[in-house]
């Protein structure tokens, strides 16, 4: 008997550590497959992208103002050139605003205008001036502005008459960009012969 006891404890220990090895490998395995994570990935590049980007800038340029000083027997004239600046086709209006000086003089002139020696935009009163849609700038746009005096008035001698062409241009299709330029004008009246009254 005193030989055997220590074989049954050495076969109960060898037993234990067996069983505790299978438990503990068993658990370690099962707790790994709570933490485990799996998914799909994939990822593509697109090279030699390019990102540019465009303006709208149009500007004025005169040579000088309205020449000569109109009377009922002259006109005076001014050449106004519109030249693209930015990169982006554009579409514009022009109109008259901001009239200062003598309001009777103002009245008394009629406008013709015309694109490129074409035929006339408009031909009236110079204070009703409003082309709201000339179109699509090209090139040249040369416009040619004449105006001349309604009348022989003696009062509207030695008389000046100030006011702006305002032009504003928008990117073509009606959205986008868009910029505005002004170019003040000056109209200066001269003086004539007045009929003398016979009695």
């Amino acid at each position: 008997l005193a030989r055997a006891y220590p074989s049954f404890v050495k076969s109960f220990s060898i037993n234990f550590t067996i069983i505790a090895l299978i438990v503990g490998m068993n658990w370690i395995g099962l707790s790994a497959v709570g933490t485990a994570v799996a998914y799909y990935n994939d990822t593509e590049t697109s090279g030699e992208n390019t990102f540019n980007t465009a303006s709208l800038d149009f500007s004025l340029d005169s040579a000088s103002d309205f020449t000569p000083d109109v009377d009922p027997e002259t006109d005076a004239i001014r050449m106004v050139s519109v030249s693209n600046d930015g990169s982006l086709g554009f579409e514009y209006a022009v109109r008259v605003d901001n009239f200062l000086g003598d309001t009777a003089l103002c009245n008394a002139l009629d406008l013709d205008a015309n694109l490129d020696g074409g035929a006339s935009e408009y031909s009236g009163p110079l204070i009703s001036f409003n082309l709201s849609d000339v179109g699509a700038f090209s090139i040249p746009d040369d416009w040619n502005f004449i105006v001349d005096l309604t009348n022989n008035d003696y009062s509207l001698q030695s008389k000046t008459c100030n006011f702006d062409f305002v032009f504003e241009g928008w990117q073509i299709g009606g959205a986008g960009f868009s910029d505005t330029e002004t170019v003040s004008n000056l109209v200066n009246s001269g003086t004539w012969a007045v009929d003398a009254c016979v009695t």
